[in-house]
């Protein structure tokens, strides 16, 4: 195509999107889906939990300090009562953490 004078027309073309505004039921699966995957988010480390408190009993089982401190005179009953007191402070700091990041993030 030409214009009056025979120079060709420059042609543009522009397109513009405006969403409509989401309906209660779309908000509400929006909503469900965020609450999913931010629930999954912040289980998923938990599941390392675990394995930090596997880490030393492996540790453990590797230099053989259970069987040195038994051979020192040392009761099983105290060093198992030991070994749970450890886990359970590191297990009260962890959920202390996550409990301040929760609060901070105000969920």
């Amino acid at each position: 195509a030409t214009n009056a004078t025979g120079a060709p027309l420059r042609v543009t073309y522009r397109a513009s999107v405006e969403p409509l505004p989401l309906t209660s039921r779309q908000e509400l699966e929006l909503r469900l889906v965020l609450a999913v995957l931010s629930s999954i988010f912040v289980l998923v480390p938990f599941c390392y939990i675990p394995a930090a408190f596997c880490t030393y009993v492996v540790r453990e089982r590797a230099t053989g300090a259970k069987h040195l401190q038994l051979l020192s005179g040392a009761r099983p009953s105290l060093y198992w009562l030991a070994t749970y007191l450890w886990d359970l402070l590191l297990y009260f700091c962890l959920t202390a953490l996550v409990l301040v990041v929760l609060l901070a993030y105000g969920e």
